[in-house]
């Protein structure tokens, strides 16, 4: 059980350190090496699931560090360049790296790499649960079920809509094991397609199985094209395509998607929610990722690490829970129980300042209070009541000048009783 590994080829040790930071933050195990010789030796220690990589290093071109592949091919890999090396950059794309960012990099498409990425690690291990089935009781999952259900009894085309990270390639892929066909499932970068892209290849390829086309929407337009001609129920495939969040109705409007491909493409519209607004499927999603990443294990998880699970953003939705929960695992050490300490410091950071914002000066003032306390030993509840409640008298009585009848006929408080408490406090 492993964080994926990013490998960073690069000689600048503050981009490095940036790039690094980067990849944790979406749940990589992140190894910055500054040149070609070192690169080579962590791959023999450990495959990669994502390279980062310099194209000008001290000891020779980035894309050289492809050839230790040989026939294999790399993980995913993006190349980073200078204005003046786009030449050198032309050869490297001919050597299979997937992306360029030109110097300064762009950390929000380096992100979107790095999803893409994950998602192809995910794909490539073994996984139980999650890939074959969902889970969920918020009321917004229900008509996703009855939608996955529909899309699985034709052979309609289907269109899967959602953010990053919210299931799309499982879904997808759920869809796939319950065709009655026995082809294959053809998986289409569409960010990747070039204009000479043999889709009739690929239909015979997936013959009885599906197409799916993933990032339908960064499909070029002469792909869209050339693609248009060659979907129908009748190709003996079927299509699914994996759209934004918003669909594909906006581009189809701006002129950026072919709209006889989007009808052709349309079908069944799965639409699948952010991981913030079924918060009530936490729990049991948590549990299904433990089953996966630790499944000889029964993992408990203390209120107050789902409590602030509860709270987070999400932003990259399911795939972001799952590198927290394996996160934890290792953080925990073996514990059968996974506490707050557990979790990555932007997480629990984010909510201790969130909770000393709302906290009122009172409250403040007694967690200084306690804490005197709590250096001695663990006190009892009833000393540290009668403690507070003296004090409290004190203050009460120095403010009506000792008239106790006036206190307590002011404080509708039954004198008798302030008569007691008085007496026992001393």
């Amino acid at each position: 059980m492993k964080l994926p590994k990013l490998l960073i080829v690069e000689d600048h040790r503050a981009l490095a350190l940036a790039l690094s930071a980067a990849g944790e933050r979406l749940g990589f195990s992140a190894i910055a090496v500054p040149n070609l010789a070192q690169a080579k030796k962590e791959i023999e220690r450990g495959e990669p699931q994502a390279i980062l990589l310099d194209l000008g290093l001290p000891d020779g071109k980035g894309f050289d560090l492809l050839d230790a592949y040989g026939d294999k091919t790399p993980p995913p890999t993006a190349m980073l360049t200078a204005h003046g090396e786009i030449d050198n950059a032309i050869i490297a794309k001919k050597s299979g790296i997937a992306e360029f960012f030109v110097k300064p990099v762009d950390f929000g498409e380096l992100e979107k790499f790095l999803h893409r990425a994950l998602d192809v690690a995910e794909e490539a291990e073994e996984s139980h649960g999650f890939s074959v089935s969902f889970v969920g009781n918020a009321p917004c999952m229900r008509p996703v079920f009855q939608q996955i259900a529909q899309a699985c009894a034709s052979q309609q085309p289907v269109m899967i809509c959602g953010a990053s990270g919210t299931g799309r390639s499982h879904v997808a892929r759920l869809i796939h094991q319950h065709l009655d066909g026995e082809g294959s499932c053809e998986v289409v970068s569409c960010a990747d397609v070039q204009g000479d892209t043999d889709w009739q290849e690929i239909i015979s390829r997936a013959k009885g199985g599906c197409v799916v086309l993933d990032n339908i929407d960064q499909l070029a337009l002469e792909s869209q094209v050339a693609l248009t001609d060659c979907v129908s129920v009748g190709s003996g495939v079927k299509w699914i395509s994996i759209a934004p969040e918003t669909g594909l109705r906006d581009a189809v409007q701006a002129h950026s998607f072919h709209p006889d491909l989007y009808y052709r493409l349309q079908g069944v519209e799965i639409n699948l929610p952010t991981l913030k607004d079924r918060l009530e499927d936490l729990p049991a999603l948590c549990s299904l990722f433990l089953a996966d990443i630790a499944p000889t294990k029964t993992i408990e998880l203390d209120k107050e690490f789902l409590s602030i699970l509860q709270s987070q953003t999400w932003k990259t939705n399911l795939r972001e829970l799952k590198n927290v929960m394996r996160y934890a695992v290792i953080s925990s050490n073996g514990r059968d129980k996974l506490l707050p300490e557990d979790l990555p410091e932007n997480y629990t950071a984010h909510v201790s300042e969130s909770s000393k914002k709302s906290r009122t000066p009172i409250q403040e003032a007694l967690e200084n209070w306690l804490q005197g306390w709590f250096e001695n030993g663990n006190p009892h509840y009833k000393d540290m009541h009668d403690a507070l409640e003296k004090d409290l008298l004190e203050l009460l009585l120095e403010r009506y000048e000792g008239n106790q009848a006036l206190m307590a006929r002011t404080l509708d408080m039954n004198r008798a009783t302030l008569r007691k408490k008085l007496k026992q406090q001393g």
